[in-house]
């Protein structure tokens, strides 16, 4: 199985990586990529380890940081990141 970041997951990510380095420095933004590394890595060794968000959609949802949550859908091959929400925002703005 293999994981894949849609466009939307990319420019999350970038977002809360630029507002790391220049809010809380270049540290936190490591120990941030590293807890999503290890969040990925947990993922691809079970893939439904996550909370089940939408049956129809087959959309699970993975706390990675206390304010940071990974929607994710599954397929047969692969695990799609469809986005890295901050759960201050808006709730109704969640992939579900």
């Amino acid at each position: 199985m293999n994981i894949y970041f849609t466009r939307a997951a990319n420019l999350d990510l970038e977002i809360i990586n630029s507002y790391l380095s220049q809010n809380w420095g270049l540290n936190s933004r490591l120990k941030f990529e590293s807890k999503l590394g290890h969040i990925l890595n947990l993922l691809l060794s079970n893939s439904k380890l996550g909370i089940l968000e939408n049956i129809d959609k087959n959309i699970y949802s993975i706390l990675v940081h206390k304010h940071i949550r990974v929607y994710y859908r599954l397929t047969t091959k692969k695990i799609i990141i469809l986005s890295i929400f901050d759960v201050r925002q808006n709730p109704n703005l969640r992939p579900t």
